[in-house]
């Protein structure tokens, strides 16, 4: 799988469960935002299976999100993944969303082309008032030192917002991974509720540092801010433990 991906590794053996907190202010006396989440990921079929449970205070409500996704090999120098979510009863965040991406290396004898991977994502959201298409083409390099780039544009035709993504991400050594981020435009990369997909002038920075704590256990920690202009900003982080095995 792509390390650029940014998402759960799929070459990975390792069955592992995860238990996160978020925690997120806002200006303009919006109540805070917390985040519990619970995550497995299990490797079977030649496939990776991730499930996931979220449970989200945000706008002074509160929301209850399932969510699974299924990484696999596609053909040569490519693979894919599938993505759902569902929301039973939900205040803020959609009823459910489909979607997924495809990851393609690019094989040619030029050292530079050969380090390329393209990438087209689509997701379909759909809100109580609204239905959101989102699509996210884009790339990643990878350089030496176990660096790699991704630049991803975020797009939402039926409001014409757009924005541009970019994160870089390094393994200086085995489980210890690093990543810096930021994005500008009228979109946000991963909307998890209505207000989200307005289009609105955005710009997001972040990092975050993942790093051993034993033999099986990893730790995480990022911070995020984020100033949606003549709105709001949000202002946070996550830790998260992952056990594996």
């Amino acid at each position: 799988m792509n390390k650029g991906s940014n998402e759960e590794d799929g070459q990975s053996s390792r069955a592992r469960v995860s238990i996160g907190y978020s925690h997120f202010r806002y200006s303009n006396s919006i109540p805070d935002e917390r985040t519990w989440q619970f995550s497995a990921v299990q490797r079977l079929w030649g496939k990776t299976f991730v499930g996931q449970v979220e449970s989200i205070e945000r706008f002074g409500k509160r929301d209850t999100l399932f969510s699974g996704e299924v990484y696999s090999p596609l053909w040569h120098r490519a693979w894919g993944n599938f993505a759902f979510s569902f929301s039973p009863n939900p205040k803020f965040s959609s009823h459910w969303t489909l979607g997924g991406a495809v990851y393609q290396g690019i094989g040619t004898s030029n050292p530079l082309l050969s380090r390329l991977e393209l990438s087209l994502g689509y997701r379909h959201m759909s809100f109580s008032q609204s239905e959101v298409d989102l699509l996210s083409p884009g790339f990643t390099i990878y350089l030496p030192y176990n660096l790699w780039l991704t630049e991803q544009i975020y797009l939402v035709p039926k409001t014409g917002a757009r924005s541009l993504s970019s994160r870089l991400d390094w393994e200086p050594k085995e489980r210890w991974h690093a990543y810096v981020s930021g994005s500008f435009g009228q979109s946000v990369e991963r909307p998890t509720a209505a207000p989200d997909v307005v289009k609105v002038t955005t710009f997001r920075v972040g990092g975050g540092l993942q790093f051993p704590l034993t033999e099986q256990i990893l730790a995480e920690v990022s911070y995020h801010y984020e100033d949606r202009v003549k709105r709001y900003s949000r202002e946070g982080g996550t830790i998260k433990l992952t056990y594996s095995w």
